[in-house]
């Protein structure tokens, strides 16, 4: 029997989830992220805020990191070099993604 390997539409897909968890983990669990400071223009890590902190660049680092590493790791399982399809479905997986998790952002900061 031949052994199965996950294909690169799992590995995108995949990445995909783990990096809108990541945003949605990160900013629920208060983990301390990269804060920009607009006000003051000065750069953090801290799980709190200051006057005026965006923090969706350190959630967006932290999410990405995170995706990176599982595309990565089942990359390895696979081990064949990715196609240009398997590159294209990451992007577009990230894509979405990012676009679920800022407007889940957007709409935990709604007013």
């Amino acid at each position: 029997m031949s052994e199965q390997r996950p294909s690169a539409g799992f590995a995108a897909a995949l990445a995909g989830i783990v990096f809108f968890l990541g945003m949605v983990i990160v900013h629920a669990f208060k983990l301390p992220l990269m804060r920009y400071h607009p006000i003051d223009r000065v750069w953090e890590l801290s799980a709190t805020g200051g006057s005026v902190p965006m923090m969706y660049y350190g959630q967006i680092l932290w999410a990405g990191l995170a995706a990176l590493a599982v595309f990565g790791l089942v990359r390895l399982l696979k081990k064949s070099p990715p196609s240009g399809k398997t590159w294209l479905l990451t992007g577009g997986w990230l894509l979405l993604s990012c676009v679920v998790a800022l407007s889940y952002y957007a709409h935990a900061n709604w007013p």
